[in-house]
């Protein structure tokens, strides 16, 4: 038979067990902080175990966290990145403020056409100079003399 000793024991060495394999699931919502809709295709990085996803259309997420406290890194292309330090909660609610990024002004053109009217334009100038009808009289000099 078992004693209350060792069944002490068993207890604690399972809950010990158990704890240290303990994963805690966050589920959360991420949203625009002027609009308040929710935003698709945000990165969620939890720092400590290395392991992220990213919010669906509905802009909600769902991320198993190996222990808390835990930093989390909140990132998309057109808004500012985050750093949130997520400890006890199970449900939480991001808001994410929109990232300005100016570019400097480019201009399109079609090079192919610029090439086009410069090579016309080489061309019409130097038809003026009539090289052809001086090297055709020079040839025909030539076998003249010849």
């Amino acid at each position: 038979m078992i004693s209350l000793n060792q069944k002490s024991y068993y207890f604690f060495f399972f809950v010990g067990i158990y704890s240290s394999f303990a994963q805690k699931q966050l589920n959360g919502v991420i949203l625009d902080s002027i609009s308040k809709t929710p935003i698709e295709g945000v990165s969620i990085y939890d720092e400590q175990s290395k392991k992220g996803t990213v919010s669906n259309e509905r802009g909600e997420f769902e991320i198993m966290l190996s222990q808390t406290p835990t930093i989390l890194q909140i990132t998309h292309v057109s808004y500012k990145k985050e750093r949130i330090v997520f400890s006890d909660k199970v449900v939480v609610k991001i808001y994410l403020s929109p990232s300005v990024i100016h570019l400097p002004e480019a201009s399109v053109g079609n090079y192919g056409l610029q090439l086009m009217q410069q090579a016309i334009a080489k061309a019409i100038s130097d038809s003026s100079h009539r090289y052809m009808g001086e090297t055709d009289t020079w040839v025909k000099r030539s076998i003249e003399n010849y």
